[in-house]
């Protein structure tokens, strides 16, 4: 497993945070409380992971050998 960094920016103002994840900076939520700012964040991330999987045609098994993993991560700093 790997670990992602969030980012996590209180709006002092309204209140709540938006938060990004380092590695991935173009993929940001938002959430009234830390907690909900990074589940939303995780659940966005999986979204994104989840569309580029279906969008990407697999090479033909004739060319290559084709080898699926599941790759885990940790998006706490200690997992």
């Amino acid at each position: 497993m790997f670990s992602l960094n969030a980012i996590l920016v209180e709006d002092p103002k309204l209140g709540g945070f938006t938060a990004f994840f380092k590695q991935f900076p173009n993929i940001i939520s938002e959430g009234e409380t830390e907690e909900e700012a990074i589940q939303n964040l995780l659940n966005a991330l999986h979204d994104v992971f989840n569309y580029q999987s279906r969008q990407t045609k697999e090479p033909s098994s004739s060319e290559f050998k084709v080898i699926r993993k599941s790759v885990g991560f940790c998006a706490e700093t200690r997992c």
